[in-house]
């Protein structure tokens, strides 16, 4: 305690910064009535602006524990393990599992089956040349398409 008025740390301050240091070694549940207001966008700017404003106008150490506690603070606030940082989850892995899934083998029905089992046509059939040639007339005013 001595060392901490030697440099020059004001009575309130220290106060402020044992009651920092007991949060951030106990497991401390934040109260439920604060959950809710800290669990949005607003409320998480507040608590970023005061440690932001304990950072610049206060003793360095309390700064410091002020950001450390702030980050605490939300981490232990919040309710959901939701990530504010969103992490892509879907890694190689588990697009071809899914890309699987959507492939399962389908089940034929008797009509298909018989169809497979069908011998395929006769592709060797002999065309005949024949002597006539298809003669185009001009039927209407379209572009004539050279070869």
């Amino acid at each position: 305690m001595a060392s901490l008025l030697k440099l020059n740390i004001p009575p309130l301050e220290i106060v402020v910064i044992a009651l920092f240091v007991v949060y951030l070694v106990f497991p401390i549940k934040s109260p439920n009535a604060i959950v809710p207001v800290l669990n949005n966008s607003i409320g998480m700017a507040a608590v970023l602006l005061i440690a932001l404003y304990l950072f610049l106008y206060t003793h360095p150490i309390l700064g410091i524990l002020s950001l450390l506690v702030a980050y605490e603070l939300m981490r232990r606030t919040c309710k959901s393990k939701v990530k504010h940082v969103r992490l892509e989850e879907n890694n190689e892995v588990n697009k071809k599992r899914a890309m699987e899934s959507y492939n399962k083998p389908v089940v034929r029905t008797l009509e298909e089956e018989i169809v497979q089992t069908m011998t395929p046509s006769n592709d060797k059939t002999d065309f005949v040349v024949s002597t006539y040639k298809p003669v185009v007339e001009d039927s209407h005013s379209a572009l004539v398409l050279k070869k």
